[in-house]
């Protein structure tokens, strides 16, 4: 199961405190870690407890493959983890409702390990039937629905490598696309916290399987076509 390290102090979130725990370098499971490889992650990192649900949870190996089966198309177009060696982490967050984040600097992406299969399923599913998330794919097919949070997270890494590259900020790009003297427009209640947050639901309703397109989402992508030199 890979070298055990001794106590990590993990920090992610913004509430609470760090989780200090044992942990593991690589699932156990060689076809997630091959998924993590083909997604582009440098190393893979669990916590023991995540370690043995992977063995105990007949749905967790699924889940978690499907989110990395996702997150590899999107990381084909944008290269982000190659770019930055960055780090697959399983492990609690300092919120419990945490489904995924991304470090600021692209150097971690982390799932949480707090809720069940299920859980994460349901909450994600409900999230988007109640439009607290963007519509980025059916409802009724569950790799489409668990694709939604890993993809929003990985927006955020595209907006920080946008900037690296053209020096822009990618929302403000966006908004000028759509125009300045325009409201930002409603893609969800969670992207109505801040714009950022809102470029990031754009971001998984545009590339999710299943998303509708809408006028956000055509603006992104020429953004990032025009001014990015992505090939979207």
């Amino acid at each position: 199961m890979g070298g055990r390290g001794s106590t990590y102090n993990h920090s992610s979130g913004s509430e609470g405190q760090p989780y200090r725990g044992k942990f593991v370098t690589g699932s156990g499971h060689a076809g997630i870690d091959q998924l993590a490889r083909n997604a582009g992650f440098s190393k893979v990192i669990v916590s023991e407890e995540y370690a043995k649900r992977l063995d105990s949870d007949k749905h967790a190996p699924q889940l978690l493959g499907a989110m990395l089966y996702n997150i590899s198309k999107v990381e084909r177009i944008f290269h982000v983890l190659q770019d930055n060696k960055t780090e697959l982490v399983i492990a609690p967050a300092r919120r419990k409702t945490t489904i995924a984040s991304m470090r600021v600097d692209n150097s971690r992406m982390q799932i949480t390990s707090q809720m069940t299969s299920k859980d994460i399923i349901n909450a994600t599913r409900d999230g988007i039937k109640e439009k607290w998330f963007s519509k980025s794919g059916s409802t009724s097919k569950v790799n489409q629905v668990i694709a939604h949070v890993p993809l929003h997270e990985y927006g955020h890494s595209v907006a920080n490598q946008f900037h690296k590259r053209t020096g822009k900020d990618l929302t403000r790009a966006v908004r000028k696309e759509l125009g300045y003297n325009k409201k930002l427009p409603n893609v969800s209640t969670y992207g109505e916290r801040s714009s950022h947050e809102w470029l990031a639901e754009t971001f998984a309703q545009a590339f999710g399987t299943g998303g509708q397109q809408s006028e956000a989402t055509r603006a992104l992508k020429k953004v990032l076509r025009e001014q990015g030199g992505y090939n979207v």
